[in-house]
């Protein structure tokens, strides 16, 4: 299992990789023009300071036994949701065969 700050350093890492793509991409559909580089330039500098913004605070989250618990309870709701969804899927399907 991986770490939390592991984990949203690869988020970060994704979230770069895609803003990259994404970048190359639109240079490809509007070149270098002064205009439309400072206005992407303007927008990935936001996007930038946004998720640092949100790793920040995702950090000192994690630190909190409040927000541990609340994700600990969330979790195993979510769990319990997805088994006894599975568990009636798996009832409906075998009423069906019969």
């Amino acid at each position: 299992m991986t770490d939390t700050k592991t984990a949203w350093d690869d988020v970060a890492n994704s979230v770069t990789t895609l803003g990259q793509r994404l970048k190359t991409h639109f240079d490809d559909v509007v070149g270098e023009r002064a205009s439309d580089r400072k206005g992407l330039d303007d927008a990935l500098a936001e996007l930038r300071a946004t998720l640092d913004r949100a790793y920040s605070a995702a950090g000192q989250a994690v630190k909190d036994p409040a927000v541990r618990e609340s994700a600990s309870k969330t979790g195993a709701s979510f769990v319990d949701a997805l088994s006894t969804t599975l568990t009636e899927l798996g009832q409906r399907l075998k009423n069906l065969r019969q």
